[in-house]
């Protein structure tokens, strides 16, 4: 009787004769064991595939089972006016909020310490730089936006906003120096 000694457990004999077998021998040695792991991968996939083959149709035909046919139609009809009127009261609250200004007050223009004196830009305390405000001129109803580059003007002055020389022209004259105003923020130009 032979008994089958664990590869790990070989003795100096075999473990010689293992290191002096040609390479030829060792390739096909190689060869046939992931040949035999090859057919043992292919084996368990095509289980599995099997497997999945027989759940699914079992879960297919037991469907009809699960979730029975509704008894009436279902009328859509209050929830296509409900999601209409809820759409319809979205826009007028959006409306109520665009309509109503950020602030109002006076603006006043000013371009000393400006790189860009003639660009549209503002100087303003409630808003943080890099936002756009749109500026109404509540005298003649001229519009800008401008971009929000600076902090100002001075706390406790009775100004709300200071608009870059370029900005003040698009809705006023310069010589006036002052304008009351309306500032709504806006997404962009």
């Amino acid at each position: 009787m032979k008994i089958k000694i664990p590869k790990h457990h070989r003795t100096k004999k075999a473990k010689i004769a293992f290191l002096q077998r040609s390479a030829a021998a060792k390739a096909h040695h190689h060869r046939k064991r992931h040949k035999k792991l090859a057919l043992r991968h292919a084996l368990v996939l095509g289980m599995l595939g099997i497997f999945t083959l027989a759940t699914t149709g079992v879960v297919a035909a037991m469907a009809d089972n699960l979730i029975p046919p509704p008894s009436k139609p279902i009328d859509m009809a209050p929830y296509i006016e409900a999601a209409k009127a809820e759409r319809a009261a979205a826009a007028a609250r959006k409306e109520a909020v665009e309509s109503a200004p950020n602030q109002s007050g006076v603006a006043t223009w000013y371009a000393l310490g400006l790189k860009a004196p003639d660009a549209l830009t503002c100087a303003s305390t409630k808003f943080p730089r890099g936002t756009y405000l749109k500026v109404k001129n509540l005298r003649s109803g001229a519009q800008v936006t401008c971009l929000v580059n600076d902090y100002g003007p001075t706390p406790g002055t009775n100004r709300v906003i200071d608009l870059s020389r370029g900005a003040f022209t698009k809705i006023g004259s310069l010589s006036t120096g002052t304008l009351p105003v309306e500032v709504r923020v806006v997404p962009g130009p």
